[in-house]
């Protein structure tokens, strides 16, 4: 079990990042997105995801996964080297003097034509190299027939 770190997931329609370096965030949903038929495909989701972990003893994740609770995976790549710098960084920043004692790495995601059922239930994992998880709240999907 994981205790150095959290997730916290935004689902929406969309997310841009603007010239001023500020995130849009367009159509977010609650915890429940609720439907009219019995299936149905969402056409976009973005996510935009935020690992908070301890400076004296981070969670330092490899990669990153949007799946189904059930266990279907959606989508999963290795963290770009970019982020990984970005956060080796900041945990040396932080180190040497810094008072905050968290780190947050922020990673967004872009899917299209997501088919979903009732009761499916979307989270966002990051893993690290020796295969620790770290799950995000979730995004729930009610049918209304």
């Amino acid at each position: 079990m994981v205790t150095n770190a959290s997730v916290t997931a935004i689902f929406a329609e969309s997310i841009r990042k603007e010239s001023s370096g500020q995130y849009t965030i367009v159509g977010a949903f609650e915890d429940v997105a609720e439907f009219s038929t019995r299936s149905q495909v969402l056409p976009q989701l973005a996510v935009h995801a935020t690992l908070s972990t301890l400076v004296e003893n981070p969670f330092i994740p490899i990669k990153i996964r949007l799946r189904w609770v059930n266990g279907k995976t959606l989508m999963e790549k290795e963290l770009p080297e970019d982020l990984k710098e970005q956060q080796m960084q900041a945990h040396q920043k932080r180190s040497a003097g810094e008072k905050s004692g968290w780190l947050y790495l922020r990673v967004k995601l872009s899917l299209t034509g997501i088919e979903v059922s009732d009761g499916g239930r979307l989270v966002v994992e990051l893993e690290n190299v020796k295969g620790l998880l770290v799950s995000s709240n979730a995004l729930c999907f009610k049918i209304n027939s």
